[in-house]
């Protein structure tokens, strides 16, 4: 492949892998993976990469997304900012319909490498990342304050 990076902005998560699927381009991308294309993204742009997400519908109900599987885990956007989304991310973890991952607010990022966590970075201060899991059905939170990059 002969690009440096990809990016794919927000939308509707479920029928952009779908249609990615369709046509395809679930395996370019992977192929993109594997030869060290940078991927990135915000919103359904930074949830696609993780093996499950966390999409709320616009009556608010949370359902599991099923990614690309290129990071472990899962994977929830707007954490901070659309309340629905945390409260939802909880309710699959503690029923056990989605496994332990990341909760990220607007304005932050994770950077990996090797599909390890290598640094968490922000264009907000206010801006957070969480390590999330269901314990004895409970969800415990891990806060990470990222790295402040400066407003954007």
């Amino acid at each position: 492949m002969e690009k440096d990076i990809l990016y794919v902005g927000g939308g509707d998560t479920m029928r952009m892998l779908e249609t990615w699927r369709e046509h395809g381009l679930d395996r370019i991308l992977h192929k993109a993976w594997e030869q060290g294309v940078v991927l990135a993204g915000l919103s359904a742009g930074s949830m696609c990469w993780y093996e499950e997400g966390v999409n709320c519908d616009d009556a608010g109900q949370a359902k599991v997304v099923q990614g690309l599987g290129l990071i472990s885990g899962s994977h929830s956007p707007h954490y901070d900012s659309e309340p629905e989304y945390r409260r939802g991310y909880h309710e699959l973890l503690r029923s056990g319909r989605i496994g332990a991952g990341v909760g990220v607010s607007d304005g932050a990022g994770i950077h990996y490498i090797g599909g390890k966590i290598h640094r968490v970075v922000s264009s907000r201060r206010e801006a957070r990342v969480y390590g999330v899991e269901a314990l004895d059905g409970e969800v415990a939170e891990i806060e990470m304050i990222p790295e402040y990059l400066g407003a954007l």
